[in-house]
């Protein structure tokens, strides 16, 4: 019986407040909206940068970023992580 007393209830609220429930509901589907949105846009650029990688071929020349690093004469130097 609690259950059907709490379908009821939940029903009876929905109804009672019609603007809020709609709005609510309006407010879930644009935010799945400009999720599902973001994520196509982000993987159509994803594949866009690695067609034209692509194009270049193998003979591709990569530019690594080093850093030297000081402190009381002793110097190293640190390879910075490399992604294209």
């Amino acid at each position: 019986m609690t259950r059907l007393f709490f379908l009821k209830s939940v029903f009876q609220f929905l109804k009672t407040y019609k603007k809020r429930t709609i709005l609510s509901m309006l407010g879930v589907l644009f935010g799945i909206f400009s999720l599902v949105a973001v994520g196509n846009i982000s993987s159509a650029m994803n594949q866009k940068v690695k067609e034209t990688l692509d194009k270049f071929g193998p003979n591709l020349l990569i530019i690594r970023a080093w850093r030297s690093a000081c402190h009381r004469k002793r110097c190293k130097t640190i390879q910075l992580p490399r992604r294209l």
